[in-house]
């Protein structure tokens, strides 16, 4: 009897114990996996506060009840679970689980075990420094999905490119050059034709070409009119130059001249008469008459305008000498300011060569501001000249600044 009393007793023991090892074992599992778990619901729940700021985002961020009864039983237990997460051994405090109570009766098989989920971090989610669990992150906004516009703000306009006012040229026709005449001269000047245009036969042209090869034409001097007219062959296209030559050059004439007179022209032309006359050369003598006018100290000489040709073959030169219209005395004070003058104007004009009607001279006109200078009465005389009432004459205005004169009392 008391083998049975005690055997029984074992048996009952030794049940209990594996009941107690075994409710033990699932608290120790539980609380394993509900740390990480409430450390996870706080590390989520402070970045969704951060994006919605509200508590119902923490609590969508728990797992569902349906999905894991660890993870429901978690939500009602925040707050044990919270305090055990403390890092410090020495401040953390004892927790006590109390043993619930056995209803298992003594030889009744011992449960299956429970088989916990496991918590599987989010492939989303990064490790952080802090915390040994993932943390969810935001999603990177998707560059393919264009922000939606503000309502505020219009779209800005697209810019419609418009048309350039500028047209683009269509490229000049090119044709082939089967021969080359001139027609108009012959002689030396239909040499002068060919050496100084670029056409050839063989070669390819264009309008802009021929219209070069007019002026080089033009620039020899030895034509007054030039044209080119293009005509069709089997072989391609023959271009003609038709030239009208200059007259023979007679004699060349001045008009407007006091100082100038023939014989000098002559001197200067007399090698081109008797030949085309020829542009280029003429103008070299024009050059030579307007320096016989400075080296003369006719400083307003010169020949003006343009040559007059007649069919003839005379040329007719027009010239400006610079004739005096008039002589005025002008007073200045010391800052070139016009005053009131005490030395009357014939005293100036009477020591002048320099007359009325004359060709302006230089080298005479200063003999006369010597003179008068030699008067003692002037600190300075300048000249000044300014076009006449005919604008092919000039006015020689002298500015006289007076000397002070002392008093002399008895």
């Amino acid at each position: 009897m008391v083998f049975e009393v005690a055997q029984e007793t074992y048996q009952f023991m030794t049940s209990y114990s594996l009941t107690l090892f075994r409710t033990a074992l699932t608290l120790s599992i539980f609380a394993g996996v509900a740390t990480p778990l409430a450390a996870q619901t706080i590390a989520e729940s402070k970045t969704l506060d951060r994006k919605a700021g509200t508590s119902e985002s923490i609590a969508a961020a728990l797992p569902s009840p349906q999905q894991n009864s660890v993870s429901s039983f978690s939500s009602q237990s925040t707050s044990p679970l919270i305090a055990q997460t403390s890092t410090d051994p020495a401040a953390q405090p004892t927790q006590v689980f109390p043993l619930p109570k056995s209803n298992v009766a003594p030889g009744t098989p011992p449960p299956a075990e429970t088989t916990l989920p496991s918590v599987v971090p989010s492939p989303s989610a990064s490790p952080t420094p802090d915390s040994p669990l993932p943390v969810e992150t935001a999603p990177a906004p998707d560059s393919s999905t264009p922000a939606p516009a503000s309502p505020d703000v219009p779209p800005a306009p697209t810019e419609t490119p418009q048309p350039t006012s500028e047209e683009v040229q269509p490229p000049e026709r090119q044709v082939l050059v089967s021969e080359v005449l001139v027609e108009g001269v012959d002689g030396e000047l239909v040499d002068r034709v060919y050496e100084a245009i670029s056409t050839r036969p063989g070669l390819i042209t264009t309008r802009s070409q021929l219209q070069v090869d007019i002026n080089a034409i033009f620039a020899t001097g030895f034509f007054s009119a030039v044209r080119a007219e293009p005509s069709d062959t089997p072989l391609g296209v023959r271009v003609t130059f038709i030239v009208q030559p200059n007259p023979v050059l007679k004699s060349v004439q001045p008009t407007g001249n006091q100082i100038l007179t023939q014989e000098k022209v002559d001197e200067v032309f007399t090698p081109q008469y008797g030949k085309i006359l020829n542009l280029r050369d003429l103008q070299t003598g024009i050059k030579s008459i307007n320096q016989f006018y400075q080296d003369k100290g006719y400083v307003l000489g010169q020949v003006t305008g343009s040559p007059q040709v007649s069919a003839d073959g005379v040329v007719t030169l027009q010239v400006s000498e610079g004739v005096i219209e008039n002589v005025d005395v002008r007073y200045k004070n010391k800052d070139g300011e016009p005053t009131k003058g005490r030395t009357k104007a014939y005293i100036v004009t009477r020591e002048m060569r320099t007359k009325p009607g004359d060709v302006l001279n230089r080298d005479k006109l200063q003999a006369d501001l010597r003179r008068i200078f030699g008067l003692g009465l002037f600190e300075d005389v300048q000249v000044a000249l300014e076009p006449g009432q005919d604008p092919s004459k000039v006015v020689v205005n002298l500015n006289v600044q007076e000397r002070k004169t002392g008093n002399f009392s008895a």
